[in-house]
C-alpha cells in the first residue's frame, strides 16, 4: 500500500503570540507537499509555534525571520 504526501490532507494550527497575552490560533489547511502563509499581524510577533497542542506527528525545524 503505497501512500505519498500528495494523498494527505490536514488542518495545522500555527500559534502566534502577540507581545502581551495569549497567543492567536491561526488554523490553515494543508492540502500540498509545500505551503506558504502570509498572515495579518501587527505588532510583529513575539513568537510563532507550528501545532502548539501537538496534533500532528512531525519533526519541526527552528523558524528562521524573513
Amino acid at each position: 500500500y503505497g501512500l505519498s504526501l500528495n494523498d494527505v490532507q490536514t488542518v495545522l494550527e500555527i500559534a502566534i503570540g502577540g507581545p502581551t497575552g495569549q497567543p492567536r490560533i491561526v488554523k490553515v489547511e494543508l492540502t500540498e507537499p509545500n505551503h506558504v502563509f502570509v498572515f495579518d499581524n501587527e505588532p510583529e510577533p513575539a513568537s510563532v509555534t507550528l501545532d502548539p497542542n501537538t496534533w500532528v506527528l512531525m519533526q519541526v525545524e527552528e523558524f528562521v525571520k524573513r
